[in-house]
């Protein structure tokens, strides 16, 4: 088996995992493309956990590709 071929401890083979995190930042990439939106946005629309999301967006935040927004809101006026 070559060293690609290995399969890890789960079963899938390691080159399988790459794709499939390839596939998940392509998706998520996708979701934040159709404009501003939320984390939790993109879990729902995704499916996938807050956890995987959360570190794609942060590693597509750190390689410039998408930009963080913060909402803050206004003080109300009394």
């Amino acid at each position: 088996m070559a060293r690609d071929e290995e399969l890890s401890k789960h079963g899938i083979r390691r080159g399988d995992r790459r794709l499939m995190a390839d596939m998940n930042r392509n998706l998520v990439f996708n979701v934040l493309r159709t404009g501003a939106v939320s984390r939790a946005d993109v879990v729902r629309t995704t499916g996938l956990s807050p956890a995987t999301v959360s570190a794609i967006v942060s590693e597509l935040i750190e390689s410039r590709l998408v930009l963080s927004l913060i909402h803050i809101s206004e003080p109300t006026r009394q």
